[in-house]
């Protein structure tokens, strides 16, 4: 009896696998570490990655290129930002609050209210509704994710992003620029990921821990069927823990 029911689970194994891409899907176990982080180094292998990642299209190479619009097209580091004025602070509300819901708005409708990838490469079989469940501080979870993504994450940003700006104008902080160090500004092109990895994986061991886990992380743990806008629902502690890795 053991064995048929060893042969049925073998079967139905088999019969599942090709379903990864479907129904709780999951990438390639054991998830492996990023190629910056193998030892001894494989120069090789990490060259690749990053020409597929950053040099190719890919959501890590269309941050990149939204980042360097923003940086050199739509708002650049000017005199105007030396002061504190209504005007350059507000565009940077706009524009942040215009990018955060065009990109997790449109993925929403793409994924939800159009139906547009049906259950391909789905964490969750489960549809996300919008039925009442007193989980959640305004009734449903997309609310919920809503409030704290654009209430508290995006606020948040846009004060770390006027910050920023203004020091830099002032001189306040060194800006490093191709015309003024080429070699170090491609570096830290390559660099950066390396120091996110870390910052991102110590925070979010902190943000486990009994100290910090009930009274802040598990907020964002309440989305367990996640969206677009699940990403940086969490509490504005948890916002203020992550978005210090700019501080480097």
């Amino acid at each position: 009896m053991t064995k048929k029911v060893a042969k049925q689970e073998d079967a139905l194994t088999s019969q599942l696998e090709p379903m990864s891409r479907e129904w709780y899907w999951h990438p390639q176990l054991p998830v492996k570490y990023a190629p910056y982080w193998l030892w001894p180094p494989r120069p090789m292998i990490f060259l690749k990655w990053a020409w597929t990642n950053y040099l190719q299209v890919s959501d890590r190479s269309i941050f990149l290129a939204f980042a360097f619009v923003v940086a050199f097209w739509l708002q650049p580091v000017t005199s105007e930002q030396a002061s504190l004025e209504f005007g350059w602070i507000g565009f940077v509300l706009l524009r942040n609050y215009i990018a955060l819901i065009a990109v997790a708005g449109g993925l929403h409708y793409w994924f939800y209210g159009f139906d547009g990838q049906g259950n391909r490469l789905k964490y969750d079989p489960r549809p996300m509704t919008n039925r009442k469940n007193a989980l959640y501080k305004f009734s449903t979870q997309l609310r919920d994710n809503m409030f704290y993504s654009l209430g508290s994450g995006l606020t948040l940003w846009v004060i770390c992003d006027v910050y920023f700006m203004h020091a830099y104008a002032n001189g306040a902080l060194p800006m490093i620029t191709w015309n003024s160090n080429p070699v170090w500004f491609a570096l830290w092109m390559l660099l950066i990921p390396f120091w996110n990895s870390l910052h991102f994986y110590c925070i979010h061991r902190l943000l486990h821990s009994k100290l910090l886990y009930k009274p802040f992380h598990a907020l964002h743990h309440r989305n367990d069927n996640v969206g677009p806008w699940s990403g940086i629902s969490m509490h504005p502690v948890e916002h203020i823990l992550y978005y210090s890795s700019i501080l480097i």
